[in-house]
This record gives structure tokens, sequence and C-alpha cells, in this order.
């Protein structure tokens, strides 16, 4: 009898501990994102900030009753979350079982609202120009807006040039719009986009315009991926930033003939070469080609400027034959301000230093160079524009300085 006692305690003490470790389901929070939408929105229910006392969370299971229907639309997984759209609008209540391996569960809920109101369209606007100039049209585009109820056909657009408030234009079923803005400076464009339920939305985006009647243009670099905006002076393209293609070295470096592109990046800061591009060894900037006009490393169709360029470009600037062969640092004044940022050229010419021989950086805000692919009997011809003069400096410099390049197109 004692024997049988001992064996029923301990019995009850088993049943009691079972019973305490399937007294403690997994707590969990439903979490329902959006709480409210339409029959396009996709909502998201996500299970987070569970605990088990008897198990490990990764070993909990979860399934879904979505429209509170009593019908479970998912078996038990370890998914613990779910993407949903409503096909009818009305409030549904969410449910899910979570459960452990011990047997424990729990039911857990939450509601969203939806609603069968029209949705507002979606813009988006793409100018061909970021930069342009006040002779240069810029193609807006809006064709890639999107709504859920109408195709983009059946949306009108209308646009206002400088975000002024005032539409200056009416509504058009045409996503695309070609305008010349006249005056320079940055400006604000907003395309305005209504559907055929009267709901409208609206974006915005900035363009700079120069004061310059040279015609801007685009040049994408397939390398890098990197777009440069180009202007035409007299009848040649060039480019209308410094070139930033290769791999950086720091300012102790030596670029050698190795197949592989390097530049040096003012005061060895990688986030400059975006700002100011890279400064090259001459070597390098011509690809160790000996040719005039070589390609260098100038995108495909573009090279390094000869002289001969260089110098029709500054008569198309007004400077002299007489001018063309002085190596005067004023020679052709004013033509370097029309070269510079803001001038009337286009070339938008920051003055962003140099590398001389002596490994510093320098002229950084006084100055800055230009390779050509012309040899000279003591140097390289390159074209120097600086704060204190107005002309375009002609000179011979070693090939072991590192200069800007501005690459021009080919004929």
């Amino acid at each position: 009898m004692k024997r049988l006692r001992i064996f029923c305690i301990l019995a009850l003490v088993y049943l009691a501990g079972a019973c305490e470790k399937h007294a403690h389901p997994p707590f969990c929070q439903l979490i329902a994102i959006p709480q409210e939408g339409t029959l396009h929105t996709n909502f998201l229910f996500t299970i987070k900030s569970c605990s088990d006392n008897e198990n490990p969370v990764f070993s909990l299971k979860f399934r879904w009753d979505l429209d509170g229907d009593g019908n479970w639309e998912t078996g038990f997984t370890t998914d613990r979350e779910i993407a949903w759209k409503y096909l009818l609008p009305g409030t549904f209540k969410i449910k899910c079982e979570t459960i452990d391996p011990s047997g424990g569960s729990v039911i857990l809920e939450n509601t969203v609202l939806v609603t069968d109101r029209n949705e507002t369209p979606s813009p988006y606007l793409k100018l061909s120009l970021k930069k342009t100039s006040v002779a240069t049209a810029v193609i807006l585009d809006g064709s890639l807006t999107w709504d859920y109820e109408d195709n983009t056909d059946l949306l009108s657009f209308r646009w206002d040039f400088n975000s002024d408030g005032i539409w200056d234009t009416d509504f058009s079923r045409s996503a695309i719009y070609q305008h010349i803005f006249g005056q320079p400076g940055k400006t604000t464009v907003t395309m305005q986009v209504i559907d055929t339920d009267d709901a409208s939305a609206e974006t915005s985006k900035t363009i700079e315009v120069l004061n310059t009647d040279n015609l801007y243009s685009r040049l994408w670099d397939p390398r890098n991926n990197r777009e440069y905006p180009i202007v035409k002076i007299g009848n040649r393209w060039w480019m209308a930033e410094n070139l930033d293609f290769g791999e950086p070295l720091t300012k102790e470096g030596s670029p050698t003939d190795n197949d592989v592109p390097e530049m040096f990046v003012y005061q060895d800061i990688i986030s400059n070469r975006k700002l100011y591009g890279g400064l090259y060894m001459w070597g390098e900037a011509v690809s160790y080609s000996s040719i005039e006009k070589a390609e260098g490393i100038c995108p495909e169709g573009w090279h390094i400027p000869a002289d001969n360029e260089w110098k029709s470009m500054e008569t198309e600037l007004g400077i002299n034959q007489d001018q063309l062969e002085s190596i005067s640092p004023d020679r052709g004044d004013p033509a370097g301000n029309f070269l510079k940022v803001g001038g009337k050229s286009g070339f938008e010419a920051g003055l962003f230093g140099m590398l001389p021989l002596t490994r510093a950086f320098s002229g950084f805000g006084s100055t800055t160079g230009f390779w050509s692919s012309t040899q000279g009997t003591s140097g390289i011809w390159v074209r120097t524009l600086k704060v204190t003069s107005g002309g375009v400096e002609r000179s011979l410099q070693p090939n072991n300085y590192a200069y800007s390049v501005r690459c021009i197109k080919d004929e």
C-alpha cells in the first residue's frame, strides 16, 4: 500500500509537470501593414516579437486565415509573414494560429479595412537632360506614369515649367512634352497627371539651365555607367565635365602602362572624383600612344583633343589668329572666362587644381589644366585657366604632371 501511494504521488507530480509544460503557449504579435487600403493594396501580415518558455522561437509554426471565415488559407509552415490582396471591399479579421513543438498554441488576430476607392496615379517624370542651355530643348517624359484603374494613354498631363503654381500648359493625353527653358539658372519643373476619375498627383524635378546659346546633350560612358553633359562649340562636341574613369592612386603612386587606366583624385578623397573628375598623367590620358588625336582614356567615339582642335575651339570663342600661337597667360582674354563655370561657352571648366612633380595637390580654386594629345619639343601642349586671368594659357608641360581631361567627339 505504501508503494502504491508513492507511485500515485509520482504520477501526480509527472502529470502536473506535463500540464505546467503545456500551460505556456507561445507569445507573439500580429502586425498588419497597412491597416487600411484598397483592392489594389498589397497587405503584409507579419508575426513579430515571439517568445516561448519551452521551445526555441525558430521551431514555431504558423497558419493563416486571412478573411476571418474560419477556413485556413495555408497549412502550418515556418513562414512568419504573408502578403495578400483582397478581391472585395470590407472589414476583414486576420487570424494566425501559432503552435510550438510541445503542442502549445495561440490564435493571434488583427483587422484591416479594404475600400473600393479610386487610387491616384503614380507619376514618374524623366528629363532628357539634367543640365541644358537656353537654346536646347529638353524632353519631359511622363510615359512611365502608371495607374491602377487606367492605362497610361487614358491619363492626362499638364506642366508648370518653373513651379510657380501657374500651369503653363492645359491638360493633354500626351505624356511627353518638349520645352526650351529660356532663362538661365536652376529651375524646377512640375508635372501633374489626372486619371479618368479625376484623381490627380504631381511630381517635380530640378534642371540646371546654362547661360549659353550652344547646344547641350549628354554622353553615357558604359565602362562605368557615368553620364556627362556635352556642349557643341562651333561644329564640335566637347565634354562639359571632367573625365572620371580609372582606378584611383594616391598622390605617391606611379601610373604604369599596365592596361589598367589609373588616375589621381584631388586630395586623395575618393568622393572628389564625382565632383571634380580625375587628374591624369599624360601617358595614362593617351593610353601611352604617341598618335595625335588618340582615343586614349576617352569613351569610344571620343578622343584626347589635339592642339589644333583646341585652337579651332578657341577661334570660335573669339581668339584672333595672330594670338593662337601665343604662350601668354592672358592669351585671348576674355576667352578663358567664357570657358570657366558660368561662362557663355557652356564648357563649364572648374578651377579644380592639378598634381605637379612635388606630389602635392595644388591650385584648387585658382587654376586648372587640360591635356592635348600633341607633343612639342620640350613637353605636351596644355591649356591652363587661372582665376587671375581671362585668357587661355597655351604652354608646354612635363608629361608627368597630372591634369584634367576633356574629350572631344570624333569627326
